[in-house]
């Protein structure tokens, strides 16, 4: 499996992961509930996944399939 981020995402899964009372704790959940489940979900539609940012939302994609973290 290969999971390829873009720089927009990646930056937005930091800013969304991290809050200044808290610091990165949220980090792990945002991953979790953006990525890691739509991956899972569609495990079987291929095995390269990008993750990229579409209208402030994190979309991720497995060949055809655009996968949009709800």
């Amino acid at each position: 499996m290969y999971v390829e981020i873009d720089d927009d995402a990646l930056e937005l899964i930091a800013t969304e992961g991290h809050s200044v009372a808290f610091g990165a704790r949220f980090l792990k959940r945002v991953i979790n509930e953006q990525i890691k489940l739509p991956v899972t979900i569609h495990w079987n539609d291929g095995s390269h996944f990008r993750v990229r940012v579409a209208r402030q939302t994190i979309v991720v994609e497995a060949g055809s399939v655009r996968l949009a973290a709800a």
